[in-house]
């Protein structure tokens, strides 16, 4: 990752990170893809949040 970053830093190129997991607050988007909303009624990549 270290690579990655600074290679992107010296391209002077933005990078994104992406969690590939859903909080339960994530349940209530009003946009998403027919993928997202599949994972969803699946409870795929669900992650619980900690008290």
């Amino acid at each position: 990752m270290d690579m990655v970053f600074s290679l992107a830093q010296e391209n002077n190129l933005k990078v994104f990170i992406s969690p590939h997991y859903f909080f339960p607050t994530d349940q209530g988007w009003k946009f998403g893809g027919s993928l997202e909303k599949f994972m969803q009624s699946k409870g795929m990549w669900i992650k619980e949040t900690e008290d």
